[in-house]
């Protein structure tokens, strides 16, 4: 008997870890996809309308991401940094850096916190906050920025050192 149940509780753990495992599947424009997939589909096309400088569509979409697939999925950093941007973009400033800020706080892993470092700087700086702006680009780590942005990130340290 006391076999039996060990059994019986082995095969249902083994049964959840499975299910765990296993991706979601939803119903995404009339397709059975991944959750995954869809996910990523949502943010490329995010991604695309910021590059067409559709700023208020693109954060629509990326309102409808977060309100969809929530929080704790594998592009909700992105989705909140393309947020940022859009903000930064529009030149508000306090809404940028605001999302900027969560970034930093919360997704302490995301591939993008450096460039949100530094877009936390500028977003500061523009709101004149320059010491402020100096400790968030203190802590930014330029090894894999593009020469545009290290130019940037001096710039804006230089600004930030005189306004001090």
């Amino acid at each position: 008997m006391g076999r039996t149940i060990y059994h019986i509780l082995y095969t249902t753990y083994f049964l959840l870890f499975l299910l765990g495992c296993a991706s979601r599947e939803i119903v995404w424009q009339g397709a059975l996809i991944k959750e995954e997939d869809a996910q990523k589909r949502v943010y490329y096309e995010c991604e695309k309308l910021f590059n067409g400088k559709e700023f208020e569509t693109a954060d629509s979409k990326c309102r409808e991401f977060l309100t969809t697939f929530g929080e704790n999925n594998p592009y909700s950093d992105n989705i909140y940094f393309l947020k940022g941007l859009i903000q930064h973009e529009k030149y508000n400033y306090r809404e940028a850096q605001q999302i900027f800020n969560k970034i930093v706080e919360e997704y302490k892993k995301s591939d993008t916190i450096e460039r949100t470092r530094l877009y936390l700087g500028d977003s500061l700086k523009n709101l004149g906050e320059y010491s402020n702006a100096l400790a968030s680009l203190r802590k930014v780590s330029y090894d894999d920025f593009s020469i545009s942005e290290k130019l940037a990130l001096f710039r804006l340290l230089f600004t930030c050192y005189i306004n001090t």
